[in-house]
């Protein structure tokens, strides 16, 4: 199979699954052509999840679990 097939088969698997659901079923060929050739723009909603504090507190340091307990809470702000 030549490069040109290989791509010609992506361009039919594309056509025929529309896995980013662009809806080439209902167009025409030329608004498939249009649509294969422009970005895919889809508005997002993105959540970031930071680590917890004490993982950043106790990354690097040998055996230290991922979380803390009250008792440790309690400690730390009793230091001094």
């Amino acid at each position: 199979m030549t490069l040109k097939d290989t791509i010609l088969q992506k361009i039919k698997e594309e056509l025929q699954t529309d896995p980013t659901n662009v809806g080439y079923t209902s167009m025409t060929l030329m608004q498939k052509l249009q649509a294969i050739n422009t970005h895919v723009e889809r508005q997002v909603t993105t959540m970031q999840y930071d680590i917890p504090p004490i993982s950043r507190i106790l990354s690097g340091l040998a055996n230290a679990s991922n979380s803390v307990e009250l008792a440790d809470i309690v400690a730390a702000l009793a230091q001094t």
